[in-house]
């Protein structure tokens, strides 16, 4: 008596061509997106719940020591009755930031885009996109804000090498915008500029400082430059300029302002109709440059 073995291997290609298409990966590519740079280098404030939609920072000259003579110690008390201690007077103005902007996007998800791919979560896909986009929209604002303001200092050169930064900063040192250990100014770049800064060996980059600073590491930061903390920005390619920008919270004050009357929220709505969920991610913001001599706008005659 003989047995027979019969074998029989069903493979993907033997599958009819339907079927073949329909297999689905379980992750969804959605590819980089540029860090918010500028946003996080600015100083926040809030206006949620507050009337009115201007914020007004109080400016105060300082008074000058100049104008003071020196004392006859001869007669100590005639020197101070007859006001040798007067200085220029001290003059109070207003700054104004005010919401000028409402930045929103929309989309809508139709039931049936769910019902095919139960697996994908498509509500929280879409939102977390939008709110994305949203701040992408806001860094370009703050951006086009820092190209064209007035007041700033300013610096040209061919290329970010380590004596421009240098130059660029004793221009700021003669605003008395001093570097400290304490103080230390933001240098945000484009990538083809950080690149050369990584040839040069005057660039210290993260790995050999952050053990020490680790707490205080931001996002996009690379190295330090010239005096400064390095961030790389993907939106300065094939722009012109560089930017120094002082931070705030030190004892020079605030030098750049975002400022929310509604921080972003969502809003949904389901139409019967149309059997499709409205979704709107939305934002009301002002931004302003409170101290300009706090930021250098440096201009590369060779765009990166």
């Amino acid at each position: 008596m003989k047995s027979i073995t019969i074998e029989e291997v069903l493979e993907f290609q033997d599958l009819p061509s339907e079927l073949r298409r329909s297999v689905v990966s379980e992750e969804i590519i959605e590819g980089a997106r540029f860090p918010l740079i500028f946003s996080m280098l600015f100083s926040q404030e809030s206006m949620e719940g507050k009337d009115g939609r201007d914020f007004y920072f109080i400016k105060a000259t300082q008074m000058a020591a100049f104008g003071i003579t020196s004392s006859d110690e001869t007669e100590p008390e005639t020197t101070l009755d007859s006001g040798l201690t007067e200085a220029t007077d001290k003059t109070i103005t207003t700054l104004k930031v005010s919401i000028t902007d409402l930045v929103y996007v929309y989309a809508s998800l139709s039931d049936c885009l769910s019902e095919d791919y139960p697996s994908v979560d498509w509500t929280r896909l879409y939102l977390r996109n939008m709110g994305a986009a949203i701040g992408e929209y806001i860094e370009a604002l703050i951006y086009t804000a820092l190209a064209v303001a007035s007041g700033v200092v300013t610096h040209s050169c061919a290329s970010l090498a380590y004596g421009e930064i240098i130059d660029a900063l004793a221009k700021m040192k003669d605003n008395y915008w001093l570097t400290d250990g304490d103080i230390v100014p933001y240098l945000v770049v484009a990538p083809s500029a950080e690149a050369a800064m990584l040839k040069d060996s005057d660039f210290v980059d993260t790995k050999r400082y952050t053990t020490k600073m680790l707490d205080n590491l931001m996002e996009g930061e690379s190295g330090l430059y010239g005096g400064c903390r390095v961030f790389v920005h993907p939106y300065l390619n094939d722009k012109a300029y560089a930017f120094i920008i002082f931070p705030s919270g030190t004892k020079y004050g605030t030098v750049g302002l975002v400022l929310w009357k509604r921080p972003m929220r969502t809003k949904s709505q389901y139409e019967v109709e149309t059997e499709q969920t409205k979704l709107v991610v939305s934002a009301r913001l002002g931004f302003g440059i409170i101290q300009a001599k706090g930021i250098c706008r440096i201009t590369q005659t060779t765009t990166p």
